[in-house]
């Protein structure tokens, strides 16, 4: 039996509703064979249960984790066994399409500089395929504020040009594992611990970047997203979990000290400054339980600095 070359991951918390279609549609891609791997963040559906009795992919490896730990630590647990030349991380709600796997592949094989390729995300509304945009690739403002290209707009074609961009929303993202080696913090920690939930994504791909490595948006590889999470916009807000905003707002600082460089701070200053003053203002005004989180995000500043990326 030929070795898998691509290691599929997929984190799962009670995810039993979502699998059917995620697993028929990696059964059904063209290229083949796929290493896939599925770790539980201990749910309390049936969605182990289910697993284990699901016949789409008999060879699936299921770790069962005893306790959530969320994204970063989950997925790194799952990355630690795979086998596969690269790896895509696979969120639990997501359909591929049939050639998804085979165009990123392609992609990221075009150059060994190339280290991390994302396809078009639309969204899955009420379990169906839209033409409304989830992601079409991360981009970074220049005050720092990483959004994804796009969202909620209908798609034209106005996303179709294969391009280098900034990131890769961590839903559904294709990683070369030597690149990923270069910018490990520890073994076995490519997504940063610390950061538990919420913008891994972006400090991953900024990271890879910093690293000298491309990062390439694949309009031709088409994925379906429900993104069961709740909505990123202001908006949104009140709706988002405490927990939730206060994660969000931290990373965001944590990643800033971790990936800007001193002239990269000095530029994006005159824009990057009025927005995090604004976000504090926000909070002290209407968010008072985001501002718990201050204490900790202080004192975890020394941490961030000690695992900053040193280039060569």
């Amino acid at each position: 039996m030929t070795a898998a070359k691509v290691s599929l991951v997929i984190l799962t918390y009670n995810s039993e509703r979502h699998l059917p279609a995620l697993l028929s549609s990696i059964q059904k891609q063209t290229y083949q064979p796929i290493e896939v791997i599925v770790v539980d963040n201990a749910s309390q559906d049936g969605t182990v249960a289910w697993l284990e009795q699901q016949t789409i992919l008999p060879d699936i490896q299921l770790i069962r984790n005893p306790q959530n730990d969320w994204f970063a630590r989950g997925n790194n647990l799952g990355m630690q066994a795979a086998h596969g030349e690269y790896i895509y991380i696979c969120n639990d709600d997501i359909v591929l399409t049939t050639t998804t796997i085979e165009r990123l592949v392609r992609r990221l094989e075009q150059s060994p500089a190339n280290a991390l390729v994302g396809g078009k995300m639309l969204k899955l509304i009420e379990g169906k395929p839209s033409h409304v945009i989830d992601s079409a690739g991360l981009v970074m403002y220049r005050s720092g504020r990483a959004v994804n290209r796009g969202e909620q707009e209908a798609d034209t074609g106005q996303y179709d040009l294969a391009q280098p961009i900034f990131g890769i929303t961590g839903a559904g993202m294709l990683l070369r594992r030597s690149a990923l080696t270069t910018i490990q913090h520890q073994p076995g920690e490519w997504f940063d611990n610390d950061f538990v939930a919420y913008k891994e994504d972006i400090d991953l791909s900024w990271r890879l970047r910093n690293a000298g490595y491309a990062v390439w948006y694949e309009p031709s590889a088409i994925i379906y997203h429900a993104r069961t999470m709740q909505q990123t916009s202001l908006a949104s807000r009140p709706d988002k979990s405490s927990l939730i905003r206060a994660l969000s707002y931290r990373n965001h600082l944590w990643l800033l000290c971790k990936n800007l460089t001193a002239l990269e701070l000095v530029k994006r200053l005159p824009w990057l400054l009025p927005y995090e003053c604004a976000k504090l203002a926000y909070a002290c005004l209407c968010e008072w339980s985001t501002l718990r989180i201050l204490p900790q995000t202080v004192v975890g500043i020394p941490r961030m600095l000690h695992k900053r990326y040193v280039r060569h």
